[in-house]
């Protein structure tokens, strides 16, 4: 005859403890690639989504005279279009003097943290009229200005396109994971 053991009630078999034992890492596994995956996905967006602010803020750079007894910043209403027409976020920019004094743009954009040298930018996250915000924040001279202290210009965005484009990476490494 064929006599099977019998198999205790609530004790696991061999099959299930396998399956169990062998699915946990791999879950686990593909949850951390997962949120290392996105971790670099929106890494790799936010670089190169600050690389355009920088190219605005230097643009709005090139707009700064000094006239008269002040500073001055001259934004063809082409520059101007070009900052209000993106479809999915809101561009702002601050121009302020070398005293810190608000000159043109969006006010009350969030300050850069320490004191970033002349000419290199410096990106960070800030929070603007209730919206996170990356920005993008360069000190550049000013020819013919007075004194040798360079003004600030700040170029903010908000986020939609840099979540967007993480997303979309995302999803691509994970049906490459899947395949």
């Amino acid at each position: 005859g064929g006599r099977t053991a019998a198999h205790p009630p609530g004790k696991a078999t061999l099959h299930q403890q396998l399956v169990v034992s062998l699915l946990a890492p791999i879950v686990l596994v593909t949850l951390v690639s997962s949120v290392v995956s996105y971790y670099y996905a929106f890494n790799f967006a936010t670089l190169a989504y600050d690389y355009s602010l920088f190219e605005t803020a230097l643009d709005v750079s090139r707009q700064a005279r000094i006239e008269g007894s002040g500073l001055h910043v001259d934004l063809p209403r082409a520059a101007l279009d070009m900052l209000e027409s993106d479809t999915h976020d809101r561009i702002y920019y601050m121009v302020s003097d070398a005293k810190g004094m608000f000159v043109a743009g969006h006010r009350g954009l969030p300050l850069p943290p320490g004191n970033p040298a002349p000419g290199k930018p410096i990106y960070y996250d800030g929070s603007y009229r209730a919206s996170p915000v990356r920005i993008a924040a360069l000190y550049s001279p000013v020819v013919g200005a007075p004194d040798e202290d360079p003004i600030l210009i700040q170029v903010a965005e908000t986020l939609n396109k840099r979540h967007a484009l993480a997303n979309k990476l995302w999803d691509d490494c994970k049906a490459w994971y899947m395949a």
